[in-house]
């Protein structure tokens, strides 16, 4: 195991994460964009923002997204150039609101997690990423950061 305070690394395995967070809520914007390299899930979340924006504008309405990593949702193993996996857990939520009177239809995982509830100008829902970040050792690292693995799945919805 690799402590979530390693200094051996390039950042902590506790500030990879935490960087990492700030990179899917803010894309291009966070000034941590540019220490990963492009990965699908990033690529996901992006285009699943730009869809919903555009759905939300058509609506007359908003879309908002926050993410964050609960508190010791990680883990890290050593790999064998010092360096460190660190595999962790980032929870979102998102909320796509219409105008007073549109109907925000949800989508087949948030339904099955919404049942019955009669659609209405707004729904939210939940999202469980789990990731895995390539932090490389601080000396010699030949590489930056970088997700190498990931998976993300609808876990709460409701209409409000």
């Amino acid at each position: 195991d690799v402590a979530p305070d390693d200094t051996s690394l390039l950042v902590t395995p506790a500030d990879a994460v935490a960087r990492y967070v700030d990179v899917l809520a803010s894309r291009e914007a966070s000034a941590y964009a540019g220490d990963f390299a492009d990965d699908p899930l990033r690529a996901a979340m992006a285009d699943s923002f730009t869809k919903q924006t555009a759905i939300a504008t058509e609506l007359a309405g908003t879309y908002t997204e926050t993410y964050a990593a609960p508190e010791g949702a990680l883990r890290s193993v050593r790999t064998a150039d010092g360096g460190a996996l660190v595999v962790a857990q980032i929870d979102s939520a998102s909320t796509l609101t219409g105008e007073e009177g549109a109907i925000v239809s949800p989508a087949a995982s948030q339904r099955a997690l919404i049942g019955d509830t009669p659609d209405s100008n707004s729904v939210s829902w939940g999202r469980t990423i789990v990731v895995g970040i390539y932090v490389p050792p601080a000396e010699g690292g030949e590489t930056g950061m970088q997700a190498v693995g990931s998976e993300f799945l609808t876990t709460s919805a409701s209409i409000p």
